[in-house]
């Protein structure tokens, strides 16, 4: 019993130091997108901590924060990101990687047209968001369903946990500034 509490003790200490290194990597911006006007920016930072793994992080008009609840939860490996949309004027920052699940897990992050506030989208699925859509109904992140875990064609997540399986996207009105926007460009 008291090997195993020495062993226990020894984990917890692992697990401490883990995280003070993740929290004492030095952030470096890799990405600076432009979500909407007036000039609506989000830049994702990554540092290389202790363990030699990187930690993910994110800042817009104010201070920077986790990509998820702490430094150890955003730690992630094989992460992909990219930039697009702003050339239409509501850009999206989207990413994803291997972070604390067996799937992929990411965020997509952009300005909500009613609130002009910064929203996120969080998701987890065996593979990379294939579009955004952004529509009157609202900004959705699209999955093609390669993983089978249903019949549908199409999984869609939206933010507050909002998430749909369609057969056929909607009908996009160009009139009311509708679209996809293409994530075939991921960064790394």
């Amino acid at each position: 019993m008291k090997a195993l509490r020495g062993l226990l003790g020894a984990m917890m200490l692992l697990v401490s130091a883990s995280q003070a290194l993740a929290d004492s990597a030095v952030l470096k911006r890799i990405a600076s997108c432009r979500l909407g006007a007036p000039d609506v920016r989000i830049e994702l930072l990554r540092g290389m901590d202790g363990t030699h793994s990187w930690v993910y992080a994110l800042r817009d008009s104010g201070p920077q924060h986790w990509l998820y609840d702490n430094a150890e939860d955003s730690r992630g490996g094989s992460v992909h990101w990219q930039c697009a949309g702003s050339e239409q004027g509501q850009g999206v920052l989207v990413l994803s990687g291997e972070f604390t699940s067996n799937y992929l897990q990411g965020a997509a992050f952009y300005v909500d047209p009613v609130s002009h506030r910064i929203e996120r989208i969080a998701f987890a699925e065996r593979n990379r968001p294939r579009w955004v859509m952004v529509s009157e109904r609202g900004t959705y992140v699209v999955f093609e369903n390669t993983g089978h875990e249903s019949s549908s064609k199409y999984l869609l997540y939206a933010k507050d946990d909002g998430y749909q399986e369609v057969d056929e996207l909607p009908t996009l009105s160009a009139a009311k500034h509708e679209r996809m926007i293409d994530l075939r460009a991921w960064k790394r």
